[in-house]
């Protein structure tokens, strides 16, 4: 009975594991054939493609960190959050990366890793961030829309990142040392999605593997 009773204890004290997707939409979840007459516009069968990667996840924990341009208003936010519930995924967005001015959108991402979770990138990575200060922008995009539901640290299982931008240029001209170590990073958590297509079954395919296969 006691040894009983302490494996419960130990097992309640084990901090669950989260895989977390940094999501861009534009070019992402909607594509080239998209409707032009709609300037924001969510294509329901590329969040299915969305859906696949949460649903092939060896771990049920996944979280949607909003890393899009569509972070920034509340409009957009309610937009994009909508269409993944009705797609069954809404309780699976849960943040959104830092702004930034005048920087790049991997600083934005490896900066809400530093603020939200337990995985000590910029050592693994010998990362070097400047120091950063959030940009509530006119929009109001408050800086605890950064942040997680209680200030919850995650204990990170993996990520992956999903965006049309070719985010190997964005760390261009950071210093020959600090460019390698981001493309390190990059190459092991970057999917880098074609704009004209949208998000794609290949696509998909690599994030699963991705988020499967490289631990934090």
């Amino acid at each position: 009975m006691g040894n009983k009773n302490s494996n419960v204890l130990k097992q309640s004290n084990v901090q669950e594991k989260y895989k977390v997707i940094f999501l861009d939409v534009d070019g992402v979840l909607n594509n080239a054939n998209s409707s032009i007459e709609n300037l924001y516009i969510v294509e329901p069968e590329l969040i299915l493609i969305l859906k696949k990667i949460i649903v092939s996840s060896s771990i049920t924990n996944t979280c949607i960190v909003l890393s899009s341009t569509w972070r920034y208003t509340a409009e957009t936010r309610d937009i994009i959050e909508k269409s993944l519930k009705d797609q069954g995924l809404g309780n699976h967005i849960k943040s959104c990366t830092p702004y930034y001015s005048g920087t790049n959108r991997v600083y934005e991402i490896v900066s809400w890793l530093e603020n939200n979770t337990n995985y000590d990138v910029l050592n693994k990575y010998s990362l070097e961030l400047p120091v950063l200060k959030h940009n509530e922008n006119s929009g109001g995009f408050l800086e605890s829309l950064t942040r997680m539901p209680d200030n919850k640290k995650l204990n990170i299982d993996s990520i992956v990142i999903l965006d049309d931008m070719d985010l190997i240029d964005e760390i261009k001209g950071l210093g020959q040392s600090q460019t390698e170590n981001f493309a390190k990073f990059l190459n092991d958590h970057f999917v880098h999605v074609t704009k004209r297509l949208g998000l794609t079954e290949n696509d998909a395919k690599l994030a699963s593997a991705i988020l499967n296969k490289n631990k934090a």
